[in-house]
């Protein structure tokens, strides 16, 4: 019968010859594998720039024809962005005064960064990147929804959404003192420490102990409108109170390209549901919803901008004549905004249709 080798035995003790093998072949593979490496590495970087150069030539030929195929609702993006920026600066421009408004800043801050999120989808549409520029829209969309809850309401929630920035300063505070030395940084010192927690502790005593939590400068504006409201507050309450709640499927589809959940390893706007391929760049596929989304978002964004209105009720008349006109411009602006959204989107969908079309139809051949 066959003796069992000693390696057989779970519980077996190897000898000092055998433990002296073993270490021999760890060191000879780790050896190997160091040499490989260098070898592979020395060859990346003589080579790297053909590398990088024939790469560029292709994804150059691929956004060429994701341009050919989208290019009318791209540039239809473009020109809204260029509207609600032209918008932001124009209302900035005009109705900003040297007195500290909490609303006002709250509200061309958020318009601004708005501005900017767009901007950055649209640059994720162009290069086909479907499910980034989507997840992108997400942010995009609960800016716009912070916004309009704003506008909604009175200076005071304004003043409790900028003084909620002592509660994140202090969580990061106190992130960033737990794992600087781990992350090689300076610490923050006690003095520092000090005063940023200072500043939460006034915050929480004026506001009280809600207002530590997530959205916590909006929870006294919620239970005002929803006198049954407990527990935790979520974007979601923020949806629901402007009744943008049917946002919300698209949402979560967004949520699903930032979290790496079980549907990340199997959703990609980029491909179809069916589709057997692992999508690991760009495709000219998909970009209807996160075009169209973000178009949306960022009117809606613009929309609470252009509503707020900080004039006097004692006006002189020419005064007011002078603020009726330059908001009647805004006006303006922001109708001819939604009209060129509204073609986008239809131009977006229209293009996402024709390209469903000929899949089908290439299939049906095949």
């Amino acid at each position: 019968m066959r003796q069992p080798m000693p390696t057989d035995n779970p519980d077996h003790i190897p000898t000092p010859n055998e433990q002296t093998a073993v270490n021999e072949i760890v060191a000879d593979f780790m050896d190997q594998g160091a040499r490989a490496t260098a070898r592979l590495t020395e060859r990346l970087f003589r080579h790297g720039p053909k590398i990088v150069s024939a790469r560029r030539v292709r994804m150059s030929g691929f956004e060429e024809r994701l341009s050919h195929r989208w290019g009318e609702a791209l540039d239809l993006y473009e020109l809204c962005l260029y509207l609600a920026q032209s918008c932001g600066e124009h209302f900035n421009k005009k109705f900003s005064t040297s007195s500290t408004n909490c609303k006002f800043e709250a509200l061309t801050r958020l318009h601004s960064g708005a501005c900017r999120v767009a901007g950055e989808i649209l640059t994720l549409l162009s290069a086909g990147y479907a499910s980034g520029a989507h997840a992108r829209w997400r942010t995009l969309h609960e800016i716009s929804v912070i916004a309009l809850f704003i506008s909604q309401e009175g200076d005071e929630v304004a003043e409790r959404y900028r003084n909620h920035k002592f509660v994140k300063s202090y969580e990061d505070a106190i992130d960033y003192r737990k794992f600087a030395p781990r992350l090689n940084h300076e610490p923050i010192s006690d003095k520092e420490f000090g005063e940023i927690e200072a500043d939460f502790k006034r915050m929480i005593d004026r506001y009280g102990g809600s207002f530590r939590g997530p959205f916590g400068w909006a929870r006294a504006a919620i239970a005002n409108r929803n006198s049954g409201f407990k527990g935790r507050i979520g974007i979601e309450h923020i949806q629901d109170a402007i009744q943008v709640e049917h946002w919300r499927p698209y949402y979560r589809m967004a949520s699903h390209a930032v979290h790496p959940s079980a549907t990340f390893l199997r959703f990609n706007l980029g491909t179809r549901s069916d589709s057997r391929i692992l999508l690991a760049g760009p495709s000219n596929s998909g970009l209807s919803d996160p075009g169209q989304g973000a178009l949306m978002s960022l009117g809606h964004a613009t929309g609470a901008l252009l509503t707020y209105d900080n004039s006097e009720g004692n006006e002189e008349t020419s005064e007011f004549a002078r603020r009726a006109s330059q908001r009647m411009e805004l006006i303006v602006m922001a109708f001819s905004l939604s009209e060129v959204i509204q073609a986008a989107c239809e131009t977006f969908v229209k293009i996402e249709k024709e390209l469903e079309q000929e899949i089908i139809e290439e299939n049906q051949v095949t």
